[in-house]
């Protein structure tokens, strides 16, 4: 599962940074729903990244944060 950010300033911090305990947990409770709602996925293992996008549009730095986050087990 992957969460998308872009932020063209710094001045809020990273794109990266504005992933907050509050997102992720949402994003872990769709991840579940969806796992749930999908039989076919559920035996599989997920993991939870954050691509990130800092500054303008055509010359923005991308981050790819691989398995930025876990959900309690």
């Amino acid at each position: 599962f992957i969460e998308v950010r872009y932020r063209r300033h710094c001045s809020f911090g990273a794109a990266a940074e504005s992933v907050s305990l509050r997102k992720q947990n949402k994003v872990i409770r769709a991840a579940s729903i969806f796992l749930i709602d999908n039989d076919c996925h559920n035996t599989r293992r997920c993991r939870f990244d954050i691509i990130a996008f800092d500054g303008a549009r055509r010359s923005a730095r991308v981050k790819w944060l691989k398995g930025a986050f876990n959900a309690a087990e």
